[in-house]
């Protein structure tokens, strides 16, 4: 479901993922994609709108999975980036990890550090090179879910962890906007365009869900992301999670979750 509500047109926003990602998943077995309609149908052959509830298995807990990176500069994720400028934005995740380096970066031709969430010790927001930090560490070793939101009118951005703001505050990048069509890559800062990793700043450890809106989500809304779990349907408009299934990985494991991971609704 998209934030306000609305289903989400799925072949719109990642083409086939839908029913690619049933058809690879316990459960899901009765979904096939259907070239003619370029939509999805159940396998006895009635034929349904593409943004139908393809997603059953998302309530198979044993079938999420997370991504691992293992901390250096050869692990990491391309995810699709935002294709326009914003002058706002929200950025949600799960993340465990017992390091520092940077969540994900965003960069353009002519400027690198464009946007940026880095340092999980003391998490910062970084937007054109200049940093505003949280003070709030991630790197506990458990599940987090970490959302960040910026709007440029009167620069005010929000730092909300496992459904609860912890920093807040305004008077940054006020009037400024992100430049789009740009690279954005997990687990890695980006010193060059699509490039420049260095191993202090690279993520060890496990994420999950990473999204990415052009609007600045309600604090309920990221906090439904949170007590609804990982593998929730919670899906962001510039950048989601079902996009990484088929998006570019280096170095990265595959890794099932466990039933007692305790970013499993189940858990809590």
């Amino acid at each position: 479901m998209d934030v306000d509500g609305s289903p989400i047109d799925l072949l719109t926003i990642t083409p086939f993922l839908c029913c690619k990602a049933c058809s690879d998943s316990i459960g899901c077995e009765r979904w096939e994609y259907d070239a003619p309609t370029q939509g999805c149908k159940l396998k006895d052959g009635q034929v349904t709108q593409a943004n139908i509830d393809c997603f059953d298995y998302k309530q198979v807990e044993s079938e999420r999975r997370a991504l691992e990176l293992d901390g250096t500069v050869n692990s990491y994720v391309i995810a699709p980036a935002p294709l326009f400028d914003m002058t706002a934005l929200t950025t949600c995740m799960w993340i465990k990890t017992k390091g520092t380096g940077t969540l994900f970066s965003y960069s353009v031709p002519d400027n690198p550090d464009e946007l940026s969430v880095r340092n999980t010790v003391n998490v910062g927001l970084t937007i054109k090179a200049t940093v505003r930090s949280t003070g709030v560490a991630l790197n506990d070793g458990i599940w987090h879910h970490a959302c960040l939101t910026w709007q440029s009118q009167g620069g005010f951005f929000n730092f909300i962890v496992d459904g609860t703001s912890r920093m807040r505050d305004c008077g940054y990048n006020v009037d400024g906007k992100i430049t789009g069509n740009g690279h954005l890559t997990l687990g890695q800062q980006q010193t060059i365009y699509k490039g420049g990793f260095k191993a202090w700043q690279a993520v060890e450890g496990q994420i999950m869900d990473f999204n990415f809106w052009s609007s600045v989500l309600g604090v309920a809304e990221m906090a439904a992301g949170y007590l609804t779990g990982c593998g929730s349907d919670f899906y962001g408009t510039e950048s989601n999670w079902l996009q990484l299934t088929v998006a570019d990985k280096f170095g990265v494991i595959d890794v099932p979750l466990s039933s007692n991971d305790t970013c499993l609704a189940s858990t809590r």
